[in-house]
C-alpha cells in the first residue's frame, strides 16, 4: 500500500508548498540510492526519500504498521498518526485540518 499511497502525497505536497508542507518518505527496505531514484522517477515522485529508514521507523518512531503517516509540526512534534493506506479525499482533509490549528 505504500506505493499506492506515494503519488497522492506527492500531489498534497504540490498542492500545500506554499503553506509549508513538507513530505518526507521514508525507505524501510534500506534500498540503494539508485533503486529509490527509480522508484521516484517511475511514479512521478517529487518529495525527498530517505535511505535506510528501517531503523528510523521501527527505533525511533516505533512504527509497527505501513504505511504509517507522522503528521509532524515545525517544531518536530508528532501532531497526528494514521495507519494504512489514505485516500486522497483523506490526506487533504488530514492536511487541512493541521495546518488550521
Amino acid at each position: 500500500m505504500c506505493r499506492a499511497e506515494a503519488p497522492h502525497l506527492s500531489a498534497l505536497q504540490k498542492k500545500f508548498a506554499s503553506k509549508g508542507l513538507v513530505v518526507l518518505g521514508i525507505n524501510i527496505d534500506n534500498d540503494s540510492a539508485e533503486r529509490i531514484g527509480k522508484f521516484r522517477a517511475d511514479k512521478g515522485l517529487e518529495y525527498t526519500m530517505l535511505q535506510k529508514g528501517n531503523e528510523v521507523a521501527m527505533r525511533a518512531y516505533f512504527c509497527r504498521a505501513f504505511p504509517t503517516l507522522y503528521w509532524i509540526d515545525e517544531k518536530g512534534t508528532i501532531m497526528a498518526r494514521d495507519y494504512g493506506f489514505q485516500t486522497p479525499d483523506r490526506l487533504e482533509e488530514r492536511a487541512r485540518a493541521l495546518m488550521a490549528r
